[in-house]
């Protein structure tokens, strides 16, 4: 009889993921890395590895700036500063804020808290907002951490 359920289980299991495939992906896959403010762009990255559309949802924690000894911010950027010369600069973007794009430099969110979809397979990038070529002297670290989660209702 042990037997028989031990080689019974598995096919169960199998035709389950094939009716409901979404079980397969009810964990989300969690990330983390820094992203410093020394980094041109791209300084990290993250891809959807489920085969449907994801949620990213990240927060990020602590503090950089775009020169040094300038005023240490979240990664909410710096309101008021010049930002027409960033790798980022309109919508109203600003200097020291965390980005995150895909291909194309297509903005998917910003600054310390961001949740957007993401297609199977593609890859969001982070980085610090400043103008290109002048990393040098940025100083500090973000802390970015996250799940991507796969959307149920794309299986029905």
């Amino acid at each position: 009889m042990r037997k028989l359920v031990r080689s019974v289980i598995p096919i169960i299991i199998s035709l389950c993921l094939l009716i409901f495939p979404q079980a397969a992906y009810a964990q989300g896959m969690p990330f983390g890395f820094p992203v410093p403010a020394i980094e041109e762009c791209p300084a990290q990255s993250v891809t959807n590895p489920f085969p449907m559309r994801a949620m990213l949802t990240a927060f990020a924690e602590g503090t950089w700036t775009y020169k040094s000894g300038g005023p240490m911010v979240n990664a909410d950027g710096v309101f008021g500063a010049d930002c027409s010369t960033c790798r980022f600069d309109v919508p109203p973007y600003r200097v020291a804020q965390l980005i995150a794009y895909t291909g194309g430099d297509s903005v998917k969110g910003t600054g310390t808290s961001m949740s957007f979809d993401v297609f199977p397979g593609e890859e969001v990038k982070f980085c610090f907002n400043d103008r290109p070529g002048s990393y040098g002297d940025n100083e500090g670290v973000v802390y970015v951490t996250g799940e991507i989660t796969p959307l149920s209702s794309d299986f029905f």
